[in-house]
């Protein structure tokens, strides 16, 4: 019984708002603490794989952003002295 609560903790304390109304309380019920493992495993991985696109998409920005600027900066030195 114990480590039902260590775990519910841990939940608590990795930003879950409610335990009781997530997605890990079935597991939590039925004390099936390997599926609550691999479901956070797989939850885990998911985030991971959005936090590696998301700094893609981030990189591309700025590499697009930059190239904007230099455009714009190359455009107004030939304006003024041309």
């Amino acid at each position: 019984m114990e480590i039902y609560y260590i775990i519910l903790y841990g939940l608590e304390d990795d930003n879950e708002k409610r335990t009781e109304n997530s997605r890990y309380s079935a597991y939590l019920d039925a004390f099936d603490f390997t599926g609550l493992v691999e479901q956070k495993l797989k939850d885990s991985e998911a985030k991971c794989l959005f936090l590696r696109q998301w700094t893609h998409f981030t990189r591309v920005r700025y590499i697009f952003v930059s190239t904007v600027m230099v455009l714009t900066a190359l455009l107004l030195i030939i304006i003024k002295f041309f």
